[in-house]
Order: C-alpha cells, then structure tokens, then sequence
C-alpha cells in the first residue's frame, strides 16, 4: 500500500514531524508521500482557495505524478483540514484511493461551530495571529493541539523554522479558515472510511467524529487521552488501528 498524508489548516507536509517514519514501518506499507496544498509550504506564495475542492484538484495533480511513478494500490490519511480535503478527493475520484483514514475531522454540518473550533481555540488563535515570536507562538499552539507528548526543544525548534522557512501570510490563514468552514459531508462514499479521533481535543471536538461515522456508516475509534495533533500525541495507537482494520485479517 502507498499512502499520502494530509495536514490540516495552517499546516504543511513538514508537520507530519516524525510520524511519516511511523506510517513505513507498517504492515504492506510500500511509499509514504506527504504533499502540500496552495498556500502552505512549497506552496506558501500561492493563495489559498476558498473552497476545499480547488484545493484537493491542485493536490490531485501532484499525486497523478507520484502514481506514475509508484505501482501499487494507495490509502490517504487526513487530519482536521486535511481529513475534509480527503472526503472531498473521495467523492468526487472514488476510485484513487482504497481507504481514507481521517484524524479529527469535522465539517459545516457534523457538529455546532463551538464544536468545529472551541472558544479556547478561538482566543489562543487570535492572539498568536499577531505574535512574531515563531517559537513562542508555536508552543501555545501545540499547547492547545497536543496533550500527551511533551514539547521538547527539538520540536518546538523545529516547528519555529518551519515557518520561518516558509511563512504562512494572515490573508491566506483567513482563506482556509473559510473553506474548512463551509465544507460539508458527502452524503456517501465508496471509499473505506476509519475515523479516529482524541475524547480531549480542544480544537475540534470528537463528537464531530461521531457524528461524521454515523452518517457514512464508517468505523470509528476514540482515543481516551489524546488530543488534536493525534500524529504527535500518539503514533503507535494510529498504526495499530489502522492494522487492526485493515491488515490484521488478511
């Protein structure tokens, strides 16, 4: 299996930190490839779309290549953003991908908006929009998303020169924050779906994942502990559930 990972808003594919390595050493795992979307990363100069589909046909043009280039069957996993970029790729090209792993995800019509983004996110949000200390904004951020792993220097460093590196611009920020916004669930897919998500994220609430597996008739697995960034809260624990749902009965 060849899979492609999908971060979420404000996010780009060096976030994914450590977790890429995770996702190799999985069972039947051939390629990972982590792609960026219009106005983070490679990207960061273009503008960012409003609406989640002008984001997935640009992403769709780079994976084109990348399927050339690597045989095999392919699998997605998406976070928060990125998972609503995922279930937008999935209905409308069904045929891409075998499964769609979504990690805190919610959209326009699965959750009440102080559901979608908590009022403490909100705040913390805001105020680190106009805070030029990269690494200090950066750690009230993952603050916010992580509840298990502890923010050591080397990723509160990391994550500073990412965007030093490669600014995000506000105008753009504002841009993916109406498009997740306005994004609503595919009534059906034909893609598997496996939703996980953490029962203490204060971004985005789980029951958002609830409610997103009820009305596609998806798989769904809730971490007691975790929060938002679940690649960096726990790893391990999405490996094993994506094995225990799709590899270990084969």
């Amino acid at each position: 299996m060849n899979w492609l990972l999908l971060r979420g808003l404000a996010r780009d594919s060096r976030h994914w930190y450590e977790f890429p390595d995770y996702v190799k050493k999985m069972k039947g795992t051939n390629h990972v490839f982590a792609i960026d979307y219009l106005g983070v990363g490679s990207k960061n100069e273009e503008k960012s779309p409003l609406k989640i589909s002008d984001y997935v046909e640009d992403m769709r043009s780079d994976w084109l290549k990348l399927k050339e280039e690597n045989d095999g069957p392919w699998s997605v996993i998406g976070i928060s953003m990125g998972g609503m970029m995922a279930l937008d790729w999935c209905e409308r090209h069904s045929d891409d991908f075998e499964h769609a792993v979504l990690l805190n995800t919610s959209t326009s019509d699965s959750g009440k908006i102080y559901h979608r983004m908590s009022l403490e996110a909100v705040t913390t949000f805001s105020k680190l929009a106009f805070n030029n200390n990269h690494r200090e904004r950066e750690e009230k951020a993952l603050s916010l998303t992580v509840k298990m792993k502890e923010l050591s220097d080397d990723l509160l460093d990391a994550y500073a020169a990412y965007f030093e590196e490669r600014p995000l611009n506000r105008a753009n920020f504002v841009r993916q924050l109406i498009a997740a916004s306005h994004y609503r669930l595919p009534k059906k897919l034909k893609t598997d779906v496996l939703l996980l998500a953490g029962k203490q994220d204060k971004l985005a609430n789980y029951k958002c994942s609830v409610e997103i597996s009820k009305r596609l008739g998806a798989a769904l697995e809730l971490h007691e502990q975790a929060g938002h960034d679940l690649p960096l809260d726990d790893p391990e624990w999405i490996i094993k559930k994506i094995e225990e749902h799709y590899l270990d009965s084969k």
